[in-house]
């Protein structure tokens, strides 16, 4: 099969190099051609405007030619003696030419082949309707399937202009107004069409139908952001592909669940945050198929390679020791609560400490404490005597830490039922238990009034 490729290729090759500029430019040419419907007679309108002269079929494909035009759908014609007709106007072609390039046969198929006694289908706004892209794909294979029977190679359809206004008089051949919609349903008649053989052509213009007042060819007017949001909407690949690329990323949470760990604390992954999801909801990213399949494999790459890194990493931190005591801010902070929920019933709004400490740990607090950071009125002027008397404060410092201590012994000697807690805690990483460390945690209850 690879060798009939190559040989393939390496014939169009040689085809092309060996073509004469007279014989390439008439490969971009399309013509009707009469299909015997009415001998002589004109077939399609104003067909002569660019003609100096009307020639006869074999003296202006003397050079060969592209396409030829609508031979079924032109005019009523019996299909089986079009077909018969079709065979010699190609035959001509491959055997008096000197390429010997038989023409690309397209024919108009948006409601099925437009041709004497072919199958007409329901039109695209009843696909749009029926929102049913498989139903929409087998009426798509079964208009290909026609037109392949016929020696058609190409169909003029579907359209994919976008409704904008339903004024504009070819709305009829639409599909709907919403980008996805159409993007969904035009892919699945696309799919039917050429699974039959036949390859499909996506039309018309970009912006097309948004036309100002709806007059057909008149100005459009859109910004860069409608332009690509809703003119040239994404197809169904881009959208699986972001799926693909963020299903693995479930895989570190599966583990975490598993392991009662917070990943967070091994790893800062910001990049794998907000950023993609903006970047790959906007409608000015494009994504190929091949880009998605590397994307997904990245995507499934990476969390693999965190759940096997992760023991290596959890085991070097906890035997190297941890510099910064805000790595305990989840376990000192509940046994902050647990302290205070002894002392008191009422909420705990405010907590003291160490900066790094306190900070990381308010996040773990359940009613959301505001911090009293280093005790600096300056870092939580809120944090005034009459708020610490009126709502108390937990304070949280590390056992070695003098300044911290010092601090929180001034606070809670003037505090009644102020208690004062030595704790020991240890830091738990997937299957890992880290070197003990000692805190003192403190809590000054809100005083009667």
């Amino acid at each position: 099969m690879e060798q009939s490729v190559n040989s393939t290729r390496a014939r169009i090759a040689a085809l092309i190099a060996g073509m004469s500029l007279d014989e390439k430019l008439a490969q971009l040419i399309g013509v009707w051609v009469e299909s015997g419907a009415s001998p002589g007679a004109e077939v399609a309108p104003l067909q002569d405007a660019m003609e100096s002269e009307h020639l006869p079929f074999e003296e202006f494909a003397r050079n060969g030619i592209g396409q030829i035009t609508r031979f079924y759908g032109t005019a009523p014609v019996d299909p089986q003696r079009a077909s018969r007709l079709l065979r010699e106007k190609q035959r001509w072609l491959v055997e008096h030419t000197r390429t010997g390039i038989p023409a690309i046969v397209h024919e108009e198929c948006l409601t099925g082949l437009q041709a004497w006694q072919a199958t007409t289908f329901p039109a695209p706004l009843s696909w749009g309707a029926s929102f049913d892209p498989v139903l929409v794909q087998e009426v798509g294979r079964a208009i290909g399937s026609t037109m392949a029977s016929l020696g058609v190679h190409q169909g003029l359809a579907p359209v994919l202009d976008v409704v904008r206004d339903a004024r504009w008089g070819r709305v009829e051949e639409c599909i709907s107004e919403d980008p996805y919609v159409v993007g969904s349903i035009g892919t699945a008649y696309v799919r039917g069409l050429q699974e039959a053989g036949i390859v499909a052509t996506l039309k018309h213009f970009v912006g097309y139908s948004n036309s100002r007042a709806g007059r057909n060819l008149a100005p459009v007017h859109a910004g860069p952001r409608e332009l690509a949001d809703v003119l040239l909407p994404r197809d169904g690949e881009q959208r699986r592909a972001a799926l693909i690329f963020w299903a693995p990323l479930l895989v570190p949470i599966a583990v975490a669940a598993l392991t009662r760990t917070n990943l967070l604390s091994l790893w800062n992954t910001p990049s794998l945050t907000l950023l993609p999801v903006v970047l790959l909801s906007s409608p000015l990213v494009k994504l190929t198929r091949e880009w998605a399949a590397r994307i997904a494999a990245l995507a499934v790459a990476v969390p693999v390679a965190v759940c096997l890194v992760s023991p290596v990493v959890a085991y070097v931190i906890l035997e190297a020791g941890v510099e910064n005591d805000a790595a305990y801010a989840r376990l000192v902070m509940a046994d902050m609560q647990e302290q205070w929920r002894k002392t008191t019933n009422k909420p705990l709004k405010l907590i003291a400490g160490p900066f790094g400490l306190i900070s990381t740990a308010a996040f773990y607090g359940a009613d959301r404490p505001m911090t009293f950071a280093d005790f600096s009125p300056y870092l939580a002027p809120w944090a005034t005597p009459a708020r610490i008397a009126s709502e108390g404060m937990a304070i949280a410092c590390a056992a070695d830490e003098r300044g911290c201590l010092t601090a929180m012994n001034g606070l809670i000697a003037n505090a009644p039922k102020s208690t004062k807690t030595e704790v020991v805690l240890r830091r738990h990483l997937l299957w890992f238990d880290g070197p003990p460390a000692r805190f003192v945690i403190a809590v000054v209850p809100p005083q009667p009034h």
